[in-house]
């Protein structure tokens, strides 16, 4: 990634494809990394009440990163506090790209680890962030 400033002062991140091995994640591996090993709706239950320990949701404001519980595999943040940008599987005629895990303003719905959203990939939301991941090969699709 690199931060890029406009004249207006602006500032943003752009995602440079290749750079020293970083990328974001696919949604299978995002799907897996989320639920390390788990079954359930959330990484942490099938039964929403669990979330308050876990995620940001339906609040008014983001909360620092790592501020709740991490999930199985010491991943915080997974479900809430922002969505995060995913590979797409397949390219997209649109250029829309896939969010995963909910984010603050969204409800328990949109946070279940296999929901999905598609948003334009050139477009900025304040409901969105990254996380990403150092490639050793071919990505899990």
């Amino acid at each position: 990634y690199e931060r890029v400033t406009s004249a207006a002062g602006e500032s943003e991140w752009r995602l440079r494809r290749g750079v020293s091995g970083f990328r974001l994640p696919t949604e299978a591996e995002w799907e897996r990394a989320c639920r390390w090993g788990t079954t359930t709706a959330f990484h942490c239950s099938d039964d929403e009440s669990f979330l308050t320990d876990y995620a940001r949701i339906s609040s008014a404001t983001t909360l620092p990163a790592g501020s709740l519980l991490p999930n199985g595999g010491g991943l915080y943040d997974m479900h809430g506090n922002v969505m995060e940008w995913c590979e797409p599987t397949e390219p997209s005629a649109d250029g829309e790209y896939p969010l995963r895990g909910g984010a603050f303003l969204t409800g328990p719905a949109d946070s279940e680890v296999g929901f999905s959203q598609r948003f334009p990939g050139d477009d900025r939301y304040d409901l969105a962030g990254f996380r990403v991941v150092l490639d050793q090969g071919e990505p899990d699709r």
